[in-house]
């Protein structure tokens, strides 16, 4: 609490503060508390999503080079995804482009060219739902 500063928040009143520190204790495994967590649910509980594709030939794209100068930044990256399970082993006969963007506190952001998978990606036909229907269940 002492780090999100949570009691030291002078916008919430103090039952706001109470209530804050309920909800993150609550829900502290559901969070992502550091790096390692981020961006990877739980195989238990989300299975791994299978995405349908036209009839196609696979593609091995050439990787752009990576700038020496940021090298050792993006292994530190990679294997810090690979521990953390967001990236994994694979021989698929797939290979992507992915190229790296420099943020504006010094750090790099990995960007993956998918534009050769929604290419032959089957496209959801299905229209939004109704929200007003929901809302309608919720009342009362």
């Amino acid at each position: 609490m002492d780090e999100l500063r949570v009691f030291r928040n002078e916008f919430l009143w103090p039952e706001e503060h109470k209530l804050v520190a309920q909800v993150l204790t609550n829900n502290e495994y559901a969070l992502a508390w550091d790096e390692s967590k981020k961006g990877h649910f739980q195989d238990d509980y989300f299975p791994p999503v299978v995405i349908p594709t036209v009839e196609h030939m696979p593609w091995v794209h050439r990787q752009p080079p990576i700038p020496p100068s940021i090298r050792d930044e993006i292994i530190k990256l990679i294997k810090s995804k690979i521990t953390s399970g967001v990236y994994e082993a694979s021989n698929s006969s797939y290979q992507l482009r992915w190229f790296c963007v420099a943020k504006k506190n010094g750090s790099v952001h990995i960007v993956h060219d998918l534009q050769p998978l929604n290419a032959v990606t089957v496209k959801d036909a299905a229209t939004m739902p109704c929200v007003e229907l929901f809302a309608e269940q919720c009342t009362g």
